[in-house]
């Protein structure tokens, strides 16, 4: 059986190991540890943990819960996750231990913000998870519904699928699932809902049994489409396929799951097995039920000391009995939505033809019901929209389509996707006048796309990009042209709707001689654009100096006449050829300040206006 529950429980497995390991360190590894101390002073954290870890040894709990604390606050102050989870976790470990539940919550509940600081959602999970069984612990039931509430939050949930409204119970409502939050003991310590149908949604429990130890409880349910049309003999093969072997130590106990309940929920094909850790009768069991009804599966495990058996079933029953599955609903029509993305992927992805993917997507929206399907078929009509000079109809898809993104993951082609509702919503709002929102976009876009160096920022209130190691400036947008982040030091302004494309790089060396450069630019224009240069013409130009700019500037402007050449199938076609045709020239931009070069790139056609347009392009940066 391979057990979505290894993660939970290998986790706590090397919790407690470490937590012995602190407890009886060998001589020889002290001896290590002593000599490499000697050789180099320990860090303040480090020097803390060593005292906790002695402390003990000696089982002197309320000294080494000091050491603990005083190793947290070391690890806060130099803003290191990692120190700060080790040093969370043993000062909790510590607390619980000594029964000081209430005072655990509180410390747990302190590091969610140090994590959430930090950016860390695992961490700020893990120590809301931590918090929760604490405050079980302490008895504080308001307590635990806050951070319930918290964890919910955390989990960004697609709100048209989960209401979490009552603060009581989790409604899924596709699958008519309802889960309390807390049920006599019982409290929800994770929760990661699925963001497509092929995913599962996932929720932990976790309850003490008296002195001997806790049961944890893990429940997915999934959409899975595979099951339409099978009859009960089949479902019970698949559902049997579904549980797998045993793993590592683990040795199947048949006995154990002949012995487990049936599932408390009507109309199921369900299947049970068993799995024992350690030797018989003082092992841990890890219980398994799968189900399926209609299109939906289910999947139930359980996990707890073998030698408490009949009181961990006694409470998953209570627990499941407290739950409740019906009117679960039928997500596709005729045609599997798997079929249906597919055949979208092909026109949009492959063949580029966003008007073909968008008559498939709006054929398939009425099945659309979680948040990635949503946006991706609303990104792919908005993009169809766009592409016709729809924009009113456009931006209403985009905005449908990004309020999904924000709950849905983004691999693969749905990163295109995703990049393409940003860059062609920013630039949909540009065109419509909507310049706050228009630049927000923008900015997400940019964010999105990475591809930069750490010292380029984007300034709150500003609609624009600075170095902070250089000082310069580039304007998000100018005119039409909107700036795409392409490397560290490489940036292109591009015009969605012509696709005019000028490429724009920076800090580069300014000492090179002006025959080795035009070798250069010829090279890359033959190499990496197709194209054949022929005779170049050198003019002035006068570089817009920018404010706060040291050492000298000088500009000039090189206008080399272009061919295609022979494709060789290795271009990369960086050459903004648009539906103005084949450029006829490649003009460079060279801007030298001090040391240090900027130079634009364009390709110019026989459409005077539009070289018009890349000329002010020119005329609008500031070097």
């Amino acid at each position: 059986m391979t057990s979505v529950f290894r993660p939970l429980r290998a986790g706590r497995a090397l919790a407690a190991a470490a937590f012995l390991s602190m407890m009886a360190v060998p001589a020889a590894a002290q001896e290590t540890a002593a000599a490499a101390q000697a050789q180099a002073p320990l860090s303040p954290f480090m020097r803390h943990m060593e005292a906790a870890r002695g402390q003990i040894r000696d089982a002197s709990w309320s000294a080494a819960t000091d050491s603990a604390r005083a190793a947290l606050e070391a690890a806060r102050l130099n803003r290191n996750r990692y120190e700060i989870f080790d040093a969370a976790v043993l000062l909790l470990n510590l607390l619980q231990k000594q029964g000081r539940h209430a005072d655990a919550r509180n410390v747990a509940e302190a590091q969610v913000e140090d994590f959430g600081r930090l950016g860390d959602d695992d961490g700020m999970a893990i120590m809301l998870s931590r918090a929760i069984e604490a405050g079980v612990a302490a008895g504080e039931a308001s307590d635990v519904t806050r951070l319930q509430a918290r964890l919910i939050e955390l989990a960004k949930p697609y709100p048209a699928l989960w209401d979490a409204g009552s603060g009581q119970r989790l409604r899924y409502a596709p699958a008519g699932l309802s889960l309390p939050l807390a049920q006599d003991g019982w409290a929800l310590l994770r929760f990661e809902p699925a963001d497509a149908r092929n995913g599962t949604a996932r929720l932990d429990y976790a309850r003490r049994l008296d002195e001997r130890g806790r049961v944890v409880l893990q429940l997915g349910i999934g959409y899975l489409e595979a099951l339409r049309g099978l009859d009960g003999a089949q479902r019970q093969a698949l559902l049997k396929g579904m549980q797998g072997e045993p793993y590592g130590e683990q040795t199947a106990a048949p006995a154990v799951a002949a012995a487990l309940p049936d599932l408390p929920f009507k109309g199921l094909v369900q299947a049970k097995a068993a799995l024992r850790s350690g030797g018989k009768g003082n092992g841990v069991i890890d219980a398994e039920w799968v189900a399926a009804r209609g299109d939906w599966r289910l999947k139930v495990q359980a996990s707890y000391p073998e030698a408490a058996q009949a009181e961990a079933l006694k409470q998953v029953q209570a627990l499941l009995g407290a739950m409740s599955w019906d009117q679960e609903r039928r997500l596709f029509r005729e045609q599997t939505m798997a079929a249906q993305a597919e055949a979208i992927n092909a026109e949009w992805a492959m063949a580029g033809d966003w008007a073909a993917a968008a008559k498939l997507a709006q054929a398939a929206l009425p099945d659309a019901t979680f948040p990635l399907e949503i946006a991706r078929m609303n990104t792919v009509m908005a993009s169809a929209a766009y592409e016709r000079g729809a924009l009113d109809e456009a931006r209403s898809q985009y905005d449908a389509g990004l309020a999904a993104w924000a709950y849905a993951g983004k691999a693969y082609h749905d990163e295109t996707l995703y990049e393409t509702a940003l860059d062609r919503a920013a630039d949909t709002a540009y065109r419509q006048g909507r310049e706050s929102e228009a630049v927000a976009l923008n900015k997400r876009f940019i964010d999105w796309v990475g591809d930069r160096d750490q010292a380029w920022t984007l300034p709150e209130g500003r609609a624009q990009l600075e170095s902070g190691r250089t000082g310069q400036v580039l304007p998000l947008r100018v005119g039409d042209f909107r700036l795409k982040p392409i490397g560290e030091k490489r940036f292109q302004y591009e015009d969605l709707k012509t696709g005019e494309l000028l490429g724009l790089s920076v800090e580069q060396r300014a000492g090179i001689d002006d025959d080795a450069l035009e070798r250069s630019m010829r090279a890359f224009m033959r190499d990496k654009l197709g194209l054949e240069a022929g005779a170049m013409q050198a003019s002035a130009f006068v570089p817009r100096a920018r404010e706060g700019g040291t050492g000298p500037l000088q500009g000039r402007k090189w206008a080399f006449e272009v061919a295609a050449g022979q494709d060789d199938g290795r271009t990369l076609r960086l050459d903004g050829r648009s539906r103005g045709g084949a450029p006829a020239r490649m003009v460079f931009w060279i801007v030298d300040r001090g040391d240090s070069r900027s130079i634009l790139r364009a390709p110019l056609t026989a459409d005077s206006d539009g070289n018009a347009r890349i000329e002010q392009v020119a005329q609008a940066l500031a070097w």
